[in-house]
């Protein structure tokens, strides 16, 4: 657990400066940007040293990332080029509109997945499973943002069902979500589907048929086999949540992170690219650390061939 603790610090640490070095190495220059948002017309080298200088980029980029990295582990992250706003107030204020399709998509989509799925991998030689397996196969090798251009010019434009720009009510939010239960619930149905069929071969299944136990019990039994594969389907799905939300909130104009994303790199604004990448970072960290820590602690057989492996590399 410590050690594990401890491995995910260092890798946050490795990651936040890799992005640190990677944006201020991007193209163009934020400083002139700086004096044309400032009225400057004629921009000059000197000016151009100047607003370095306001900016914070004339020091060894290092010794900043050194002191970036000490107010960030305070919550700190800077201030903002374009408004000079502090960087965290800015993201907190567009963080509401991404959780809420984060986290919404990923309880319809998991709850959708995993009952069609069981029941797709329950009677998998049947014709509607057959069927609906085949839909799946289609709509999870569809990019969103096609399936998000079709649902606005439907239900948008054409039946004008629901509004299709902005996150200002819930109705703005059926589109995103549908696109993404679409696209990543037929990930996750199919996946279970997999996994359950495969379990209906097994002994421990077989004698609850045999004894004719409930339901319940035969579903449980499954579900125990397959935990630690279905968590890290779980665990990559909410992975992929992140990416999928940041492109449908610049397809449908929503005031989240994803826009504010964009919004930051076509101005050239490093404190506000580095924070939104680097919560983006922890955040996909977190997940992958707790679904890691949920599945050893149900799994104790992958702990004991961990341990093992361990003690084999040492005795050799």
């Amino acid at each position: 657990m410590i050690k594990r603790t401890l491995k995910l610090l260092s890798y946050l640490v490795i990651s936040s400066f890799i992005i640190y070095v990677l944006v201020e190495k991007t193209a163009g220059n934020p400083a002139i940007l700086y004096l044309q948002r400032h009225g400057y017309t004629t921009i000059t080298q000197e000016n151009i040293e100047l607003a370095e200088h306001k900016l914070g980029l004339g020091q060894n980029i290092f010794l900043r990332y050194i002191d970036w990295l000490g107010h960030a582990l305070t919550g700190h992250l800077g201030y903002t080029f374009s408004s000079n706003e502090p960087v965290t107030d800015v993201i907190l204020a567009s963080l509401s509109p991404t959780l809420v399709l984060i986290s919404v998509s990923a309880c319809i989509l998991l709850l959708f997945g995993y009952s069609i799925g069981y029941i797709i991998g329950s009677h998998a030689e049947t014709k509607y499973a057959r069927v609906i397996r085949g839909f799946a196969q289609v709509m999870t090798s569809m990019p969103e943002y096609w399936i998000a251009i079709l649902l606005i010019y439907y239900a948008g434009v054409r039946w004008r069902l629901v509004p299709f720009v902005g996150s200002d009510s819930w109705q703005h939010f059926l589109l995103p979500i549908i696109t993404i239960v679409i696209i990543e619930g037929c990930h996750v149905l199919l996946m279970t589907a997999h996994l359950i069929e495969q379990t209906l071969e097994s002994d421990a299944y077989q004698l609850t048929v045999l004894r004719k136990v409930k339901l319940r019990a035969r579903i449980y039994i499954q579900i125990k086999e397959i935990f630690a594969p279905l968590m890290t389907i779980s665990v990559n799905s909410m992975i992929h949540l992140i990416g999928k939300a940041v492109i449908l909130e610049v397809i449908f104009s929503m005031s989240g992170i994803g826009k504010l994303l964009i919004t930051a790199i076509n101005q050239r604004d490093y404190p506000l690219i580095q924070g939104i990448v680097v919560i983006i970072m922890v955040f996909i960290m977190l997940i992958n650390y707790w679904g890691d820590l949920i599945i050893l602690k149900s799994e104790p057989r992958l702990h004991m061939q961990r341990v093992m492996s361990r003690e084999k590399r040492r005795s050799l």
